[in-house]
């Protein structure tokens, strides 16, 4: 039996339609905890606090750019190498990618030391009870971003080498048994610090634990040694890296620029309300986003096989993909607006009730998000061009996102916040979209700007449901439910999904655990 689980697991280890399960089956059971451990969360440590731990995640985030975009670099350069046959290759470039991540980490762990006094105190850590001491939280913060720099490596090179299967469970496991931790230094009061070390803990877990997922898949990769220190290959490789870097930084920016505005705009508190109102939209984006995290190394391979018949399977699936991923992105984005006002009077309280135009904006990013996820993560993967192009783009829909988010804060409106997000995920969804369908010769209409419309459209009826039909009864729970229901339906046949393609997926995964 043990020798059958065995073997079954090393045949499905790259398995996008399993690694997409098992993602979307811990993703819904991390939601469910974290729907717990956050409500005990914030009675152990108020509002306030708890705002100030989301804030301080997200700056540790931001340390984590430090390996220059090479974790994406190895994703990528790792699915193409071993698609090229090329293995001397691919471990000639991973002995000078050891060598970089290292001194990285190690540099980004000392940076953060020196600049975090400062950062700490502009966003007002100092100002509330419970925190402890800020020299604890500095070198706390810096270990996080050594080991957070340390796991792109190992990381990233799963995923290259098409290990999506393994990482999920042990890592959905890891972080409930951080939030245990957590909770309980909570309870007794422990400073911020103390509170942050489980995290920390589970990060030493992931990185052993992607050592010992690669020494099993690819033996030869998953060594220590060689280490290539040399300078003239850092130059070079950092050369690579910086359009991947680009991206990353970008997106990290994207991410946590609504912590870093709000926090000394509006407080602590306000934040949670921000971030926790968006918990469904969170989830749902992880959806859709697993999806092409689970695909994407073999499409990658496909795209970069010198056969055409392997191309051609590629765009093929890119299709696919494309369509029930904007499937899920819209039809999440009804059903949150239909029940989120009522999630959280549930969940948090109607004091933490977020007013609708936010919600709005965050359904929209959602279904946006959805419609051009994979035009946006094809056009790095393209070719070496395709990376500068990202970057370049991403960078400059960014920056808009910045501009724009000043702006809104500067005035004083938090939905403004909310709306640049949605216009700079647009800017860079269209862009990259048409740059990838131009590469990979499919239509950029079908692939991106009709499924743009389609979102926005999907937004505005998701909003006049709201009006018209508030879930404030059982009968209008209903009427809610087939509403979405019908829409959902109307989208899949606008998109082009019918139920062949369904019978077609239903066997694939029919097959993927039968007998072996």
């Amino acid at each position: 039996m043990a020798k059958r689980l065995t073997t079954w697991l090393l045949g499905q280890r790259s398995s996008p339609r399993l690694a997409f399960l098992l993602q979307v089956a811990c993703r819904l059971l991390t939601a469910l905890c974290q729907i717990v451990w956050i409500r005990l969360l914030l009675r152990a440590m108020g509002p306030a606090l708890n705002g100030l731990l989301l804030n301080f995640q997200s700056i540790t985030s931001l340390g984590g750019l430090g390996d220059l975009g090479m974790g994406g670099l190895v994703n990528i350069q790792t699915s193409r190498l071993l698609g090229q046959g090329k293995d001397a290759e691919l471990r000639k470039f991973l002995a000078g990618v050891r060598a970089f991540f290292g001194i990285m980490a190690v540099l980004s762990t000392g940076i953060f030391l020196v600049v975090s006094p400062a950062l700490l105190h502009s966003q007002k850590f100092g100002t509330v009870a419970g925190v402890g001491p800020l020299v604890g939280l500095c070198v706390v913060g810096a270990l996080a971003i050594g080991l957070l720099i340390l796991n792109s490596y190992i990381t990233n090179l799963n995923y290259g080498c098409g290990n999506v299967v393994w990482p999920v469970i042990p890592a959905f496991l890891i972080a409930q048994l951080g939030f245990l931790g957590q909770w309980l230094l909570a309870r007794q009061g422990a400073a911020l610090s103390l509170q942050y070390l489980p995290t920390l803990g589970g990060s030493v877990l992931i990185f052993l634990l992607g050592w010992i997922w690669i020494r099993l898949s690819h033996p030869a990769l998953g060594t220590v040694r060689p280490l290539a220190v040399d300078w003239r290959q850092f130059i070079a490789l950092a050369g690579q890296s910086f359009w991947v870097y680009l991206c990353v930084l970008s997106t990290s920016i994207y991410a946590t620029i609504s912590a870093l505005l709000i926090t000394p705009r509006f407080g602590p508190a306000l934040l949670v309300t921000y971030r926790y109102n968006g918990k469904l939209c969170e989830l749902a984006q992880f959806v859709v986003n697993s999806a092409c995290l689970a695909s994407l190394p073999k499409i990658t391979q496909w795209l970069a096989s010198p056969e055409a018949k392997t191309r051609e399977r590629a765009l093929r699936e890119a299709e696919r993909l494309n369509r029930f991923q904007t499937l899920l992105g819209c039809s999440a984005a009804l059903a949150y607006l239909a029940v989120n006002d009522w999630f959280i009077g549930v969940w948090l309280g109607k004091g933490q009730h977020a007013p609708l135009s936010w919600q709005a904006a965050f359904a929209a990013n959602l279904a946006v998000t959805g419609a051009g996820q994979l035009g946006f993560d094809l056009g790095p993967r393209c070719s070496d061009h395709g990376i500068r192009v990202a970057g370049i783009t991403v960078a400059l829909t960014s920056l808009l996102n910045l501009g724009l988010s000043l702006i809104a804060v500067r005035f004083g409106s938090v939905f403004g916040l909310a709306l640049a997000g949605v216009i700079s995920q647009s800017a860079a969804q269209l862009s990259l979209g048409w740059y990838s369908c131009r590469q990979i010769k499919l239509s950029w209409w079908r692939l991106s700007a009709r499924n743009w419309l389609l979102a926005l459209a999907v937004t505005a009826l998701a909003i006049a449901m709201r009006r018209l039909l508030p879930l404030d009864s059982v009968l209008a729970a209903a009427g809610n439910a087939l509403v979405v229901l019908a829409a959902a339906l109307l989208i899949a046949f606008l998109l082009g999904i019918r139920i062949s393609d369904v019978r077609e997926e239903a066997a694939i995964l029919r097959g993927m655990f039968g007998k072996r």
